[in-house]
């Protein structure tokens, strides 16, 4: 978990969305590396996950340092609301270059 913390830059005070279902095994790197690294988790309920205004509004007003998504998910948002994110992992997906392109220098992506 601290390896992980580290390689996603995370230190306390950062915050991180956390998206995934309580079914996908990328629920366990939300919650704990986020408690590990002294983070702070925001939490979206289960009637919310992966809604993208949902998504949309939390990342207009939350300042999110750290989010996982997919790309199908991620590539709905609209790309300046992903421009405040300071490292966004993509999971589970092939992901398009052409969409990639758009955030290089403006967003730390991670393929996971």
């Amino acid at each position: 978990m601290k390896n992980q913390g580290n390689y996603f830059r995370l230190i306390p005070g950062n915050k991180v969305l956390q998206v995934a279902s309580p079914a996908f095994d990328a629920i366990i790197s939300e919650i704990f590396v986020t408690i590990w690294s002294g983070a702070q988790l925001r939490v979206v309920s289960v009637e919310d996950n992966l809604l993208v205004p949902t998504l949309s509004m939390l990342l207009a007003v939350e300042l999110v340092d750290l989010i996982t998504l997919t790309p199908s998910v991620a590539q709905k948002l609209k790309p300046e609301l992903l421009f405040n994110v300071k490292t966004l992992v993509l999971v589970g997906e092939m992901i398009d270059p052409a969409w990639i392109k758009v955030f290089v220098g403006k967003v730390r992506m991670i393929n996971a």
